[in-house]
């Protein structure tokens, strides 16, 4: 599946492949890819010396280069193969460097007669050898303009300065047969969606179809797989975990968490942040980040489940656009201050990848019934007719909660010395400046370390304590005085090193002066708090980076939940045997938070069962 990810252009220029591939021949011509004020660069092979490196004459006039000694790599890496008829290029160059920059409009012609820039006919088109037909036509074009302006240009670098006025005016056809080509590309990217050619069509279950009046549903919310595997299951995800995501999909209830009307059309990206991945090859993880944002479309009819996937269909913020878009764009044009093109930019980018998105649907409805099965209304998806818009990423009820950020500070002003709080680390994510705000203002070290600074702190559960003294420094003197902080200590895994003992490890355990932002009070939040927060996707991107923090502490809450379960139901079984009666779950449930609470330090009932048995069996006896 990686292999289909890396390549996310829409379209491989096969002219482009072939300069990659060729080795350079005895009467090839070359041109300067750079050229200099200093002359012409076009360049005609003519014969290897014994080093192995080329003789070469000027293609333009057929005198002795002084640019010859020519090695095969300076040739890939600094000059073009001219691949078109030499004499052609060559004449349309001249030409152009003569003054006759207009001459470049006759391949713009050529556009013309090729009626590929009449979207209209394309959108009109059946037949993929007509598309074809465009295609390499266009691309045939455009080839020949690249040696042309690059042989135009070396001619013109001799007289540079008395024909910049000539160069600006061919970049002006050259920039207008650029367009004309993008366009085209679009128009071929939009029918091969439509079509299928480029769609690749995956079953996850089978089984009967919906009933024809059911509507096709379209999710406007972007799912991130990493995030739904990591609340049902404590895993967390990223691109290579695709094929396990869709089959957790297969389970019935997890289909009907994800696509929860009978047809329904949703997409999903396997991440939603970046990773901060570090392989030593940048490229690579660069490469890598890239496959977390590819789009997967889960389409379900009935029992029925399918993904598909396309290199050229990318959605970004949403499937479809909130239904203020158009109002906000007229805003931002209104402002003086806009930047008008760049808005217009903007807006055709988006309008462009929602039209790929309907239009690859409308091919699916159009010619794949035996996908998304025959329907009672042949819906029209550029008219949003016979279609049901799930408004889920702008338009739903409130569930009650807080935002996370608010309910966090409520429960964190509650910590106290000795209250067990959930430090969460730095994540492999990286969301705006999370990291580098842990590791400077948001956390420090309470004393200073001048020789070997200690590891940072690991997620996990910390007591709370409070700081006697910090130690800074002032004018080269060290100043001690009363720290108001509450901080958390731990023991690092670093090794130290001294004259006395040599290499050892870290004995003592250091402070940490926590943010309000990376902890949790782990003891004032329940199991049913980080539940509800945990699967609720309105508030989800408050607090995305930190799910798999807080599926952490549900899974201990779960744990310590467990072990409090047996323990009060054997105490329930000897305080029945001994009084006859069974404590009410109240009474239990009051002296186990009491027990854990008695001391200072905030202690699981496990810590010490034989004297917590018998000062809770105490407590609720009245003893």
């Amino acid at each position: 599946m990686a292999d289909k990810l890396t390549n996310i252009n829409e379209h491989l220029n096969p002219y482009d492949e072939s300069r990659r591939n060729h080795v350079p021949a005895a009467g090839d011509v070359y041109a300067d890819k750079s050229p200099s004020f200093n002359g012409s660069n076009v360049l005609r092979l003519v014969e290897k010396n014994e080093r192995g490196l080329w003789r070469t004459v000027d293609a333009v006039t057929g005198e002795e280069s002084r640019h010859s000694d020519i090695s095969d790599d300076t040739l890939k890496s600094y000059y073009l193969w001219i691949q078109n008829p030499i004499d052609e290029v060559l004449g349309l160059a001249k030409r152009v460097a003569g003054g006759e920059p207009a001459e470049v409009a006759g391949l713009i012609g050529a556009a013309k007669d090729s009626s590929a820039d009449d979207s209209g006919a394309l959108m009109r088109t059946e037949s993929p050898e007509h598309i074809k037909a465009l295609l390499d036509a266009s691309e045939r074009i455009q080839d020949k303009l690249q040696e042309v302006t690059l042989v135009a240009k070396c001619m013109i670098e001799t007289r540079k300065r008395e024909l910049d006025g000539l160069i600006r005016e061919m970049n002006g056809y050259v920039s207008q047969m650029k367009e004309k080509v993008g366009n085209i590309l679009k128009v071929i990217t939009v029918l091969n969606l439509y079509t299928g050619n480029t769609v690749e069509v995956n079953q996850i279950t089978e089984g009967e179809p919906a009933p024809p009046d059911e509507p096709l549903s379209l999710r406007q919310r972007i799912l991130f797989m990493d995030e739904e595997l990591c609340v049902h299951l404590d895993h967390e995800a990223d691109y290579q975990d695709v094929p396990a995501f869709f089959e957790w999909l297969s389970e019935p209830e997890n289909r009907d968490v994800i696509a929860p009307e009978r047809r329904c059309a949703v997409c999903l990206k396997p991440k939603r942040f970046r990773m901060d991945y570090r392989s030593g090859d940048p490229v690579y993880d660069a490469a890598r980040n890239t496959w977390n944002k590819h789009t997967y479309v889960v389409i379900r009819n009935g029992d029925n489940l399918f993904w598909l996937e396309s290199e050229d269909l990318e959605v970004w913020e949403w499937a479809f656009p909130h239904e203020d878009f158009e109002m906000k764009f007229a805003e931002r044009m209104m402002r003086e201050d806009s930047w008008k093109e760049r808005i217009l930019k903007e807006h055709d980018e988006v309008t462009y990848r929602v039209t790929k998105y309907m239009m690859f649907l409308q091919g699916l409805l159009d010619q794949r019934q035996d996908l998304v099965g025959p329907l009672s209304e042949r819906p029209n998806l550029m008219k949003l007719q016979g279609v049901r818009l799930i408004r889920d990423d702008e338009k739903l009820i409130g569930t009650g909660r807080k935002p996370w950020n608010e309910f966090r500070d409520e429960k964190n002003r509650l910590i106290r010395r000795g209250t067990r709080i959930l430090y969460i680390a730095a994540p492999a994510y990286t969301p705006s400046s999370w990291r580098n705000s842990r590791e400077t203002d948001s956390g420090k070290f309470l004393k200073y370390y001048q020789n070997v600074q200690p590891e940072f702190p690991g997620t996990g559960l910390y007591h709370a304590e409070e700081a006697e003294t910090v130690v800074g420094y002032k004018n080269r003197e060290p100043v001690k005085g009363k720290y108001n902080r509450l901080v958390f200590k731990y023991l690092p895994g670093d090794t130290l090193w001294n004259w006395t003992e040599g290499e050892h490890d870290r004995k003592n355990r250091v402070s940490w002066v926590y943010s309000d932002r990376h902890v949790l009070n782990y003891d004032a939040v329940t199991l049913g708090e980080l539940q509800e927060y945990l699967e609720d996707r309105t508030l989800r991107n408050d607090f995305a980076s930190m799910i798999p923090t807080l599926v952490r502490a549900k899974l201990l809450k779960l744990e310590e939940k467990r072990d409090e379960d047996a323990f009060k139901e054997l105490l329930s079984a000897e305080i029945l045997k001994e009084t006859g009666s069974v404590p009410s779950a109240q009474a239990l449930d009051e002296a186990v938070s009491w027990w854990k609470s008695k001391v200072i330090f905030t202690r699981p009932l496990r810590s010490d069962d034989r004297k917590a048995w018998k000062m809770i069996k105490s407590k609720i006896l009245n003893k």
